[in-house]
């Protein structure tokens, strides 16, 4: 496992591409997944590229490296701890979704922005490892285009999923879950239980000012010409109207 080799030129922006960014607090995962089909649709259609953030409630999402073997829960707890299991479609293994760690959803049109699929987990990883370095998380190393991890442990996992040339999922990344369940499912073979940035943060940690620090990170990363935060979607609660705030540039 070794640094990300240098970014190659980022063309994305090039024209004046803009980002969208739909930020949310927790949501449940099948809102989550409705809401992230929604906007795909959207931006195969044409709409501009988009970064979906949230937290998920407590929820285990297994993608295509991922199995049965990697949770370890007992099948006799109690209901309050236990999890609801679903496999999807997207790269990366087995992912436990707690209030506390951010999903990262990167919804993309490839080709319209000239990139392919392993440009774009690149780019990811390298906004992630940005923020990660910026609030002095130490011994940052990766596993290309999988893991970000801190010493031997993982804080943030990739995976990815593309249809009809448009990107979903994307990432998770853990600022300050409870850890004490990441023991009980591990992210994929011969990986340790996630730590969070809570955890290895060598300062103190604002979550709002990861979230607003990631987003930054993640334009100048695909080369975005600006970006627009909207706080509300119209499929999600009974809010017909979303307020947009341009970002400072």
């Amino acid at each position: 496992m070794n640094a990300l080799p240098n970014m190659p030129e980022t063309t994305c922006g090039a024209d004046g591409t803009a980002l969208r960014v739909w930020m949310f607090g927790t949501l449940d995962y099948s809102t989550f997944v409705r809401l992230q089909d929604q906007i795909r649709r959207e931006v195969e259609n044409g709409e501009a590229p988009t970064l979906l953030l949230c937290e998920i409630s407590r929820f285990i999402s297994v993608g295509r490296e991922g199995s049965w073997t990697h949770i370890l829960l007992d099948p006799e707890e109690d209901s309050d701890r236990a999890c609801e299991v679903r496999w999807v479609a997207r790269g990366g293994g087995c992912w436990l979704h707690l209030p506390g760690q951010l999903m990262v959803a990167a919804i993309l049109p490839l080709r319209r922005l000239g990139l392919t699929l392993g440009g774009h987990l690149h780019r990811l990883q390298t906004a992630l490892r940005r923020v990660l370095a910026e609030h002095e998380v130490m011994n940052l190393t990766v596993e290309p285009y999988r893991y970000v991890l801190a010493g031997r442990r993982p804080v943030a996992c990739l995976g990815a999923a593309v249809a009809n040339d448009v990107t979903s999922y994307g990432a998770i990344l853990n600022v300050n879950p409870l850890l004490e369940p990441y023991r009980r499912v591990l992210p994929g073979d011969r990986q340790r239980p996630m730590t969070s940035m809570a955890r290895e943060c060598r300062r103190p940690l604002r979550p709002a000012r990861v979230r607003e620090r990631l987003m930054d990170h993640f334009t100048v990363a695909y080369g975005f010409a600006r970006s627009t935060l909207f706080l509300e979607h119209p499929s999600v609660g009974h809010e017909n109207r979303s307020h947009a705030i341009p970002s400072p540039r």
